[in-house]
């Protein structure tokens, strides 16, 4: 149960800060919000959720296993809203994206920012922030990690 007990923690911690966003843009007067891609747009759900230990690359944890569901609507004028179900709780949240080239910015109202890498392949959306920290043996100290999301694009 201390695995669950860690998971829950670190992935609460996790999606509070990849969930909530409000990007300002480029515009130092926050006047306008960027369009994101139509590609982009629409209803997403996560079907894998990985921590990877960055010390050895082999050794990865999938949340989704352990009953992580992940979903997102993106917006054309960058808002989009998110939620999270896990252990029973579920986590919603609401914000605005902003993109350059193959970069998500994700930017909390707090201006606590995460950058991800993200690729668009039709319906499927690989997004990975490399700056990550996940508990891989449960000694109670976080290992530096990358976190790869995968998500469908659905039709609703």
């Amino acid at each position: 149960m201390d695995v669950m007990k860690s998971f829950s923690k670190v992935l609460l911690i996790v999606l509070a800060v990849f969930l909530a966003a409000c990007s300002s843009g480029n515009d130092p007067d926050n006047t306008t919000i960027p369009e994101v891609p139509d590609g982009l747009v629409g209803y997403w759900i996560g079907s894998n959720f990985f921590y990877i230990n960055q010390a050895d690359t082999t050794e990865r944890v999938d949340l989704a296993e352990f009953g992580v569901v992940f979903s997102i609507i993106v917006n054309p004028d960058s808002s989009y809203s998110s939620t999270t179900l896990f252990l029973g709780q579920t986590i919603e949240e609401e914000g605005t994206i902003s993109i350059s080239q193959d970069i998500l910015t994700f930017t909390q109202p707090s201006d606590q920012v995460r950058i991800g890498k993200f690729t668009l392949d039709g319906t499927a959306m690989d997004i990975r922030f490399e700056e990550e920290a996940f508990d891989f043996n449960q000694d109670g100290i976080d290992d530096p990690a990358i976190l790869d999301i995968t998500m469908e694009k659905q039709t609703r």
